[in-house]
């Protein structure tokens, strides 16, 4: 019968923590492509000794490697490593011709008859040969770099140039082995101090040895990359977590994952932008308690539900994702009953309005103030915030929990209205409607000449560009206590302004209030529109295009079978032989030997049904029979 040998394909990769991306298999190869690394093995299944091909392209990480196989059997293991690395090879070999009875030589320029055109020295030698009661004269070309000299006998010496292009470099002799149990391997040979550099592709080849035998068996092997500044220490890479699965998880106790997409259409690069993630269809919707975002397999994100029925959330994306292109750091996670709650409160303020309604807004009055949720001030969405003045210093105000630190705010902002004088006015700060304090930022957005301005004492024109019934996104740093603040703001995917460290309305102590008013004396007017208004003491941002963020299809982690097989009397069975049999298609799986304490551990990303067994190969009275076994888990 075959001894099958089947690829468990672990990957170790230094400072790039393992994303949980699933595996593809194709045709007889099994590979991982995620922004971290592409590594892929070839063939996937050996159903006898033989060459496996592993392919590993780094991109975040340049340094020097170890790499490594992990078997559950000491019999099975590789007994060469060959790095790809065509080059050209060049060597010389040294020849000599013995030439007697020298009658004469001189300087030619013919073809060389012994040596090569690049020797030092070319002649044309008139010599005689003698034997057998005979003698011929020849006339033949030397090139050689050297001779020497007995009488008119002489011997030539020179060399000849080889060159051939080597496609492997053998690293055999780097190979040592280590004990070290992990994920069912015990062990481990590996190669070390390799060097790679991020985003260079890498070929590597290994002679893995598959003893004949008569018996069915199969061997589940691991393929990993670990930093060579562990050494040999691999239990210490593992703990540190340094491991790059090939389909890891995050967190065990975890049951569900979904890979989010973030896709960026935009024209420009997008920072810090808010993501609204609609969970809708996944388990998540209906275990909001275990919901989580996670970044690169390794740290969770802080996320806020949407509103109450928890079918959004909004995360943020720290990542640079670049103009056309996509972001795949992030997944969600779900399906662990015993989880509670993990959201938090990203945001001093999240307004979209698409309740349909103005939420926390507040008027200063109702004489000459209007406000309502509207469908023609929607940025994005279906409402958006309409705020109407014809009052001198009222309009429409949002208050917050009061700050200090560092304050970020973003907001799409528009003038609703083209007939009538506009003079309309920002404040973020302790709050000038509300609160009465002139300690803020003030902003004119427009003033009634239609020039957008600032004001710190005096009036500064930044753009004199404004037009109305026209998105303006706007960016605002500010850090409490303060007299400068940063500001920026975009006309669709165009910069109109950017500058720091601006002057504020005196000395902001701390901000509480962020309020839209009308600024100057009749007959101005304020027809503000206002959008994507989130204020937050996280670095954020919003985008004319905002991203979108999409879905995969659900995952499940690797299950692992472990047990313990036991004789009648409850006594462990060290080298027990154990069958794991997938039912759905009645295939074997594995043939594992059970450790010293008749143990064994086997992992699989299948689902479905297995049925185990195990015997005794030194126990002849079972008569070799595959019997159930006291533990399994």
């Amino acid at each position: 019968m075959k001894k099958i040998l089947l690829l468990a394909f672990v990957g170790i990769f230094l400072l790039f923590i393992g994303t949980s991306r699933a595996y593809t298999i194709k045709d007889n190869s099994i590979f991982i492509n995620d922004s971290n690394a592409y590594i892929s093995a070839e063939p996937h299944t050996l159903h006898s000794s033989g060459y496996v091909t592993f392919i590993v392209q780094p991109k975040d990480y340049t340094g020097d490697v170890n790499v490594i196989w992990g078997f559950n059997t000491s019999i099975t293991k590789p007994t060469s490593a060959e790095l790809y690395h065509p080059h050209n090879v060049s060597w010389n070999t040294s020849s000599s011709i013995f030439v007697p009875n020298v009658n004469g030589f001189w300087e030619t320029a013919k073809s060389c008859d012994y040596g090569n055109e690049y020797n030092t020295y070319k002649r044309e030698v008139n010599y005689t040969l003698s034997g057998n009661n005979t003698t011929t004269t020849e006339q033949k070309v030397f090139c050689f770099d050297s001779w020497s000299q007995t009488g008119n006998n002489y011997t030539v010496y020179w060399h000849t140039e080889h060159t051939k292009q080597v496609n492997w470099v053998d690293v055999s002799q780097h190979i040592n082995s280590i004990e070290h149990d992990f994920d069912g391997k015990n062990k481990w040979y590996y190669a070390t101090n390799l060097p790679v550099v991020a985003g260079h592709t890498y070929i590597l080849r290994s002679y893995i040895k598959v003893p004949v035998s008569l018996e069915g068996s199969s061997g589940k092997y691991d393929f990993a990359i670990y930093p060579s500044s562990y050494g040999t220490n691999i239990g210490q890479a593992i703990s540190n977590g340094h491991f790059y699965y090939l389909d890891p998880w995050w967190n065990g106790s975890w049951s569900s994952r979904y890979q989010i997409t973030i896709n960026n259409t935009d024209s420009i690069t997008h920072t810090n932008e808010i993501i609204l993630l609609d969970i809708t269809g996944t388990d998540c919707e209906t275990d909001t308690n275990s919901t989580r975002i996670v970044y690169k397999n390794t740290t969770e994100v802080d996320f806020e539900w949407y509103n109450a029925d928890k079918k959004k959330l909004y995360f943020i994306n720290n990542d640079s994702v670049s103009a056309s292109s996509s972001d795949t750091n992030f997944a969600l996670y779900c399906n662990n009953s015993g989880a509670s709650d993990g959201s938090t409160s990203l945001f001093l303020v999240a307004d979209d309005f698409e309740d349909g309604t103005t939420g926390s807004w507040a008027r200063s009055t109702t004489t000459d103030v209007s406000m309502s949720a509207e469908a023609s001030c929607a940025k994005s969405g279906n409402y958006g915030l309409f705020c109407y003045s014809h009052n001198v210093n009222d309009g429409c105000y949002r208050d917050f929990t009061q700050q200090t630190g560092t304050i970020y705010a973003t907001f799409d902002l528009k003038t609703n209205d083209t007939a009538h004088t506009i003079n309309q006015q920002i404040m973020l700060g302790e709050g000038w409607i509300n609160d009465g304090s002139l300690n803020d930022i003030q902003i004119m957005f427009p003033d009634n000449d239609d020039n957008i301005k600032y004001y710190d004492g005096s009036t500064h024109t930044v753009y004199s560009g404004y037009s109305d019934q026209t998105w303006y996104n706007n960016y605002i740093k500010l850090s409490v206590p303060s007299d400068n603040f940063d500001w920026n703001f975009y006309e669709g995917s165009t910069s109109r302004y950017s500058a720091t460290s601006l002057g504020t309305r005196g000395t902001v102590a701390h901000v509480d209030e962020f309020d839209l008013f009308e600024g100057n004396s009749f007959p101005h007017y304020l027809y503000f529109c206002i959008d994507n208004f989130f204020i937050s003491t996280t670095p954020i941002d919003t985008y004319d295009t905002s991203a979108t963020a999409e879905l995969g299809s659900k995952e499940t982690p690797p299950k692992t079978i472990s047990g313990t097989v036991k004789d009648a009397s409850g006594n462990a069975i060290s080298g027990a032989r154990v069958y794991i049999l997938y039912q759905n298609n009645n295939s074997l799986l594995a043939n594992l030997t059970t450790n010293a304490t008749g143990g064994f551990e086997y992992s699989t990303s299948l689902t479905g049904n297995f049925s185990i067994c195990a015997y005794n190969p030194t126990n002849v009275s079972q008569g070799g029979s595959c019997k159930p076994f006291v533990e399994v888990t």
